[in-house]
C-alpha cells in the first residue's frame, strides 16, 4: 500500500499550480504545499475507504470509490490512471487477505498437534 501513496504523492508534488498574482515567494510555496497536501490527503483518504470497502465487501462504497478514482477530479489530483490505482489497490488487499488466511491456517496447526487435554501429540516438528 505504502508504493500506491508514494506514487500518489510523487504525482501530486510535481504538478504545477497556479498562483494568485499578489503573493511573495515564500508565500507561494506555504500556498502550493498546502494545495498539494490537501490533495494528498483527498485522494488517500479514498484509497482507504476503497481497501475497506474491499476487505468487507461493501459492493456500494466499492462502485463510488472505482467511479470516483475514473473521474477527472482524481485525475486532476493525482495525475495517475484510475485504473492502476484500483488494480494496485485490490492486489495489497488479495495480497492482505492471503497474508491473513496463511496465519490463520498456522495457528490451526498449532492447535492440531496437541490433544483433548492439552498433551504434544507431534513429534516431527520438534
Amino acid at each position: 500500500m505504502t508504493i500506491i501513496y508514494k506514487s500518489v504523492k510523487e504525482s501530486l508534488l510535481s504538478v504545477d499550480l497556479v498562483r494568485p498574482d499578489n503573493m511573495k515567494g515564500g508565500e507561494v510555496m506555504d500556498y502550493l504545499e498546502n494545495y498539494k497536501n490537501l490533495a494528498v490527503a483527498i485522494v488517500t483518504s479514498m484509497i482507504d475507504e476503497y481497501k475497506t470497502a474491499l476487505f468487507i465487501n461493501d459492493k456500494h462504497t466499492i462502485n463510488k470509490c472505482e467511479k470516483w478514482f475514473r473521474s477527472d477530479w482524481c485525475y486532476m489530483l493525482c495525475d495517475m490512471d484510475g485504473d492502476y490505482i484500483i488494480k494496485s489497490v485490490r492486489e495489497v488487499v488479495q495480497n492482505e487477505k492471503n497474508d491473513r488466511r496463511n496465519e490463520r491456517k498456522g495457528v490451526e496447526e498449532i492447535y492440531k498437534t496437541f490433544d483433548e487435554k492439552g498433551k504434544y501429540t507431534n513429534t516431527k516438528h520438534w
